[in-house]
């Protein structure tokens, strides 16, 4: 008897031990949604699966040889191989490139403020190299998390004290081991690729909208990991 009560004991510690991670799990995606809502990279997303494309938008770059690329770093990253993505603020274009060809040419919206991203709430898209470190598919909606920030937002952040040593020492750890960086910080978080709802919208708070079709064919392309440069 002694026994019985006691392994009925231990089942239920388990089972309850089981029961609060779940609720852990839950609560933190909750609390990350939200946060979401008011963060620098969030505007009303889609789930890119359909749409039409907005005025000018489609792949009318299919196939096409990429343009004799200006500056060592956009040299570099067109000359490899594989896949990456490619934005030029000042033009609003968006490129999806496969070993140096250009797979896809898409109108994008960025950031309100065309500066440099700087720190939380500047409505800036940032600029830089940076990688897909994230794929989120929640409640319908899907965006592909940026590695933002990158080693130089990190050390450009300690300099003028928006984050701390230790914060700028994990940033740059997790931007070595391809990871996610920290997104609570004041040099803010959460910039992503994704689907506008309606057509894409004048602007954004610091994320990359592109219209539904296009996202969906960039989503299908990408994995995390994939390369991904944007200059002014």
């Amino acid at each position: 008897m002694v026994r019985t009560t006691q392994r009925l004991l231990g089942i239920g510690l388990v089972v309850a031990a089981a029961l609060a991670v779940l609720i852990w799990r839950v609560q933190r995606e909750a609390s990350e949604a939200s946060e979401e809502v008011a963060a620098d990279g969030a505007v009303s997303t889609g789930s890119g699966a359909s749409g039409g494309s907005a005025a000018g938008g489609g792949s009318a770059g299919t196939g096409r040889a990429l343009a004799p690329p200006t500056g060592e770093r956009i040299e570099r990253f067109a000359n490899r191989r594989g896949l990456f993505l490619y934005m030029r603020k000042s033009e609003r274009t968006f490129l999806l490139l496969r070993d140096g060809r250009v797979a896809g040419r898409f109108p994008c919206a960025l950031g309100r403020n065309t500066d440099d991203k700087v720190k939380e709430g500047d409505l800036a898209t940032p600029e830089g190299e940076f990688y897909v470190c994230r794929r989120i598919e929640r409640d319908g909606e899907r965006r592909l998390r940026l590695s933002y920030p990158n080693a130089e937002d990190a050390a450009r952040g300690l300099r003028t004290r928006l984050i701390t040593r230790a914060q700028h020492a994990r940033i740059v750890q997790t931007i070595r081991d391809r990871g996610e960086p920290l997104q609570r910080t004041k040099l803010g978080g959460y910039i992503a690729i994704y689907a506008a709802r309606g057509g894409l919208p004048p602007s954004t708070r610091g994320g990359i909208a592109l219209a539904s079709r296009e996202f969906g064919e960039v989503w299908r392309a990408t994995r995390v990991g994939t390369p991904v440069l944007i200059e002014p």
